[in-house]
C-alpha cells in the first residue's frame, strides 16, 4: 500500500514538510525510486498507476511487483492492480506524508 511504502521514505519526524520532494511527480518518483528495495517489492506485490491532473498533469506508475521495482512517467509495462486519479498537489502531499491515501 501507499503507506508500507511512505514508511521507507525519508522523513524529519514530526517536521516531514522539510524532507518532502518539491519539483513534481518527477523529485516525489526520485525519492521513491531511491528507497525501493527487494524487500518493498516481495511485500507489496503491486503495479500502482498513477493519472495527475491540476498544475502537474499527467501519467506516473510506481512497479513494486516486479523486480527491481521502481516508478516513471507513463503507463506500466504490465496492468496495473491499483489506479489512482489525483491531484498532483495532493500526490506530492501523500507522499510526503502530509495527507493519508485514503483522504
Amino acid at each position: 500500500t501507499p503507506e508500507e511504502l511512505n514508511k521507507g521514505l525519508p522523513q524529519a519526524g514530526a517536521n516531514r514538510a522539510s524532507q518532502a520532494p518539491t519539483g513534481g511527480p518527477a523529485k516525489a518518483f526520485e525519492a521513491i525510486n531511491a528507497t525501493v528495495t527487494e524487500d518493498i517489492v516481495t511485500t507489496i506485490k503491486g503495479i500502482f498507476q498513477f493519472n495527475l491532473t491540476g498544475a502537474e498533469e499527467g501519467t506516473w506508475h510506481l512497479d513494486l511487483k516486479n523486480a527491481p521495482g521502481g516508478g516513471a512517467q507513463g503507463e506500466p509495462a504490465n496492468k496495473p492492480d491499483v489506479f489512482m486519479t489525483m491531484d498532483s498537489g495532493d500526490f506530492q502531499k501523500m507522499f510526503a506524508g502530509e495527507m493519508q491515501p485514503t483522504t
